[in-house]
């Protein structure tokens, strides 16, 4: 028809046993009867809606919006403006070579998919709903122009064609969403939320998930800087080749490989480097709301800051490898690197409201490998300026900091001194120390 709608009086029932094809031009096409029964339907109009009792097959050439609902399984390819899938009874929700204008709603009884080497085009935001099911659209050539909400257990999602900007995702199962042209984004006031493994590649691009409603269970992130919030407890394991920012608001566990690395917890929150091997090509900044420890080697060819308030910093793994300074804050310290030649400098261990305290610390130190027998709450290797302020432990058996073995520090595995002009300072008192210096000993005004 092209002088008018294609339509069906109430109560009456539309059947196609094999290809059934619908033209009506520049008008609509209204089949909305439950009872209808199509096989195959190939639909061109305005305006589209067709429902069918069981399994529907549709291929749309539509200029307006289309409403298809179907009572098992459902398969559409096409182009259209606004596009809204519906499938009961357990059907499935399968995707051809679909192009939508507008905005695509699909609510599925059963997976959503689509079919392989095919692409799905949508310029408008994108809203999958499967409840329990799964989502799979990981085709290579998929392109969401706008935000991308999805329900579901197990989803995937691919978009190689630009950026892609999640909306409210929620799964019960594991979650991987890969962008290897653009970067993976969020939109605001929206939340990413997986309850298994969250695998997330941007490639070359940015990976910015910063909302703080965000809850991920463990997450294997891939691309160039990444930006990861958790409202709790985080597990990331990274890819990194630019800079990555770690924020959980509970324990957090990292691990892999990174240029600069910025990790905070709150809530209490503990920071782990491990299960594996951490190795950060550049600085590493640690704010953490509980205690800083371990489980495989760390690796910093930078800087490191190491801030646990009043907790305790325990990274005492003998593979672990400081290559540059690093500071500390912290109850009890354990610094341990592996390396012969590597500089632990500038190690400060404050009492809780960074004051000196007005006696020696009751610190141990273990300098070097010679020394083995001095158990340490701090550990402490330097080439440079050694500074050494610690808080004990209640009734912990300690012993006093010797003048000796802080000498020790500025000396290599024979005892030959490594840099003339190193100076070693001992607090005794508030804005009074011990210096000792290239020649000599400075002490205290008043001594």
């Amino acid at each position: 028809s092209t002088d008018g709608d294609i339509t069906q009086a109430n109560g009456t029932t539309s059947e196609g046993t094999g290809l059934t094809t619908l033209n009506a031009g520049s008008n609509d096409i209204i089949l909305n009867e439950a009872t209808n029964d199509f096989v195959t339907l190939n639909a061109t109009g305005k305006d589209v809606t067709i429902k069918d009792t069981n399994d529907l097959t549709v291929s749309l050439t539509v200029s307006g919006d289309s409403t298809l609902t179907a009572g098992g399984d459902l398969e559409v390819d096409g182009t259209t403006n606004n596009l809204t899938t519906i499938t009961t009874n357990s059907g499935t929700t399968t995707f051809g070579a679909t192009s939508v204008n507008g905005a695509l709603y699909s609510t599925s009884d059963g997976d959503i998919s689509q079919e392989l080497n095919t692409s799905l085009d949508v310029l408008r935001s994108t809203t999958f709903n499967a409840s329990s099911n799964n989502v799979n659209l990981d085709n290579t050539s998929n392109n969401f122009q706008s935000t991308v909400n999805i329900t579901g257990a197990n989803v995937a999602v691919k978009d190689s064609l630009g950026g892609i900007e999640l909306g409210n995702i929620n799964t019960t199962g594991t979650l991987n969403v890969t962008n290897t042209n653009g970067d993976i984004t969020q939109a605001i006031n929206t939340s990413v939320v997986s309850s298994d493994t969250f695998t997330v590649n941007s490639g070359s691009s940015d990976l910015i998930l910063n909302n703080p409603n965000n809850d991920f269970e463990t997450v294997n992130a891939q691309g160039r800087n990444i930006t990861l919030k958790d409202r709790d407890t985080l597990i990331a394991s990274l890819t990194v080749s630019g800079d990555s920012t770690l924020t959980a608001g509970g324990n957090l566990r990292v691990d892999g490989t990174t240029n600069n690395l910025t990790t905070i917890t709150t809530n209490s929150g503990t920071t782990t480097f491990g299960d594996l091997s951490t190795s950060i090509n550049g600085n590493l900044n640690t704010l953490s709301d509980g205690n800083i420890l371990q489980v495989q080697e760390l690796t910093v060819n930078g800087t490191s800051v190491l801030n646990a308030g009043s907790n305790n910093v325990i990274l005492d793994n003998s593979s672990n490898d400081f290559q540059s300074s690093v500071t500390t804050t912290g109850r009890n310290v354990s610094l341990v690197s592996g390396r012969s030649d590597n500089t632990l400098n500038n190690i400060l261990t404050p009492i809780i409201n960074n004051t000196i305290i007005s006696k020696t610390p009751k610190t141990k130190v273990n300098t070097f490998s010679r020394n083995k027998s001095i158990n340490s709450n701090i550990t402490v290797k330097s080439n440079n300026n050694t500074n050494v302020v610690s808080q004990p432990t209640n009734n912990q058996n300690t012993s006093m900091i010797s003048i000796s073995e802080l000498k020790l520090n500025n000396s290599d595995s024979n005892g030959n001194t490594l840099v003339l002009n190193e100076d070693i300072r001992v607090p005794v008192e508030e804005n009074s120390v011990i210096e000792l210096v290239n020649g000599g000993v400075n002490l205290p005004t008043g001594v």
